[in-house]
């Protein structure tokens, strides 16, 4: 593979990057068109498995339901507690 002088330190192969632009833009209409058609559809399934799958790691005693920020946690994630119940959201 030939690198650039010019792009000395981050020995960039202009080959590969070019190529890459010409296949984005071949491919990212399709893409757009396939996240039209199955968004709903992800956004569905994803629904209905997340609550039984933590339920199973719960039942399994890989995790567990908190009703309150524990002290280990960090000020972001107490951060997000507070938010939460200032929100009025609680875990289902």
């Amino acid at each position: 593979m030939k690198y650039c002088k010019d792009c000395e330190p981050a020995q960039e192969s202009h080959f590969v990057a070019y190529t890459s632009v010409v296949l984005s833009s071949v491919v990212d209409p399709i893409f757009s068109l396939l996240e039209k058609v199955f968004k709903n559809l992800a956004e569905e399934v994803g629904d209905l498995i997340t609550l039984p799958f933590f339920n199973v790691m719960v039942f399994l005693r890989l995790a567990h339901w908190s009703e309150e920020p524990e002290e280990k946690d960090s000020w972001r994630t107490k951060c997000f507690w507070n938010e939460a119940k200032r929100r009025g959201i609680k875990n289902a």
